[in-house]
């Protein structure tokens, strides 16, 4: 019977002994797979700031000057559960981010026109001149940041035509004070319907 309690003694040491060796295996395993999603996390936060750094600074400072400072620029918040996702947040001059769901619909379109000028600038730099159309893209700006807005397109159409077209006549007055010389303004008009012709006599 001792002999029996003895091999069982045995038996169970070398059970735990497996396990505490499997465990450390696997430990060990985790590890380097640790190691392996941060390097791969460091080399995507390595890449996205040297291919996008250039366009995210760009953004940024058109983004803060539309928004008359309000906002110091744009960054890139990476997503810890996904490393290969990150969102653009707006930088307050404190240096607080804020998601874009959480700016005004004013800020938004800001931050829009902010991102989609600065690639139009690349790709005028890659490509040459092209037109540039915007349609009422000034709804949710007040005086003040149309104003702005009109001088960064004034900007712009030194090196391309740019067309903006809106129904809000208001913004007319806000052109004028933002860019006095050097524009264009043409009135559309729905066509005159036809006159009917005069029906022959009975």
């Amino acid at each position: 019977r001792v002999a029996s309690d003895e091999a069982g003694c045995e038996g169970a040491a070398e059970e735990a002994a497996g396990l505490l060796a499997r465990a450390r295996g696997d430990a060990a395993r985790y590890l380097r797979l640790r190691a392996a999603v941060e390097l791969l996390r460091r080399a995507i936060s390595r890449h996205r700031r040297e291919v996008q750094g250039p366009v995210l600074l760009r953004a940024g400072a058109l983004f803060s000057r539309l928004t008359l400072g309000r906002f110091a620029g744009l960054d890139l918040q990476e997503d810890e559960s996904d490393p290969e996702r990150a969102r653009i947040v707006a930088v307050r001059p404190d240096g607080a981010g804020v998601p874009v769901t959480r700016l005004s619909d004013g800020a938004q379109d800001q931050l829009y026109l902010s991102v989609v000028l600065t690639y139009l600038e690349r790709h005028l730099d890659a490509h040459g001149p092209m037109p540039i159309i915007l349609d009422d893209a000034f709804v949710h700006f007040d005086d003040p940041r149309a104003t702005v807005a009109f001088e960064v397109l004034a900007e712009l159409a030194t090196r391309t035509q740019v067309l903006y077209f809106t129904h809000h006549a208001h913004l007319l007055d806000v052109l004028a004070r933002a860019v006095p010389h050097g524009h264009s303004v043409y009135r559309l008009t729905p066509p005159k319907p036809h006159a009917t012709e005069a029906s022959p006599p009975a």
